[in-house]
């Protein structure tokens, strides 16, 4: 016993006169979906929100240890540890964005299925490792270009000072 209630809708322009003007009358029919549509979409949508809520909570239980590490850190001056620190941290938050994007694309997919997680999942890890390659490459090339920086900084204090820029000495190579 299928609902096949209609539903019509009518588009009226009105001009500056006040007249109005038919633009559309469409009728859609509304069909009900079977329970299984439902229940699947359902749990979808339920796995989406449990995928988000442990991103949430993973996200502020890093923050507060973040903040409480760096305190630690900024007390005592220890700049080596701050900068490890932040590199294990960053790989932390990569790893985490992996697979909240691996865990996306396989939501999305199971949408149709068991296959579908599969290849969702499989889709998800292709784009967290495009994105994980694309900021280590752009991470390589900013300190390439700082050095580059500071290198050509260094030569003109040193030319400026009369320090040789090959043989580090005064004057060789003026």
């Amino acid at each position: 016993m299928a609902d096949n209630r209609s539903i019509v809708i009518t588009l009226k322009l009105q001009n500056d006169t006040g007249d109005e003007t038919d633009v559309s009358n469409q009728t859609s029919t509304k069909n009900t979906e079977s329970k299984s549509d439902k229940n699947s979409k359902a749990k979808a949508a339920y796995q989406a929100m449990a995928i988000q809520a442990t991103s949430i909570a993973t996200n502020e239980v890093i923050a507060w240890a973040d903040y409480y590490w760096n305190k630690e850190l900024t007390l005592t001056d220890d700049y080596i540890g701050q900068r490890n620190k932040n590199i294990a941290m960053s790989q932390i938050n990569k790893g985490i964005g992996a697979l909240n994007t691996i865990g996306n694309f396989a939501v999305y997919g199971a949408a149709a299925g068991p296959v579908g997680a599969v290849i969702g999942a499989v889709v998800g890890t292709a784009v967290a490792a495009a994105g994980i390659a694309r900021s280590n490459i752009q991470g390589k090339e900013q300190q390439d270009i700082q050095i580059r920086q500071m290198n050509a900084q260094l030569d003109f204090t040193r030319s400026r000072a009369g320090w040789s820029t090959q043989a580090a000495s005064i004057g060789e190579d003026l």
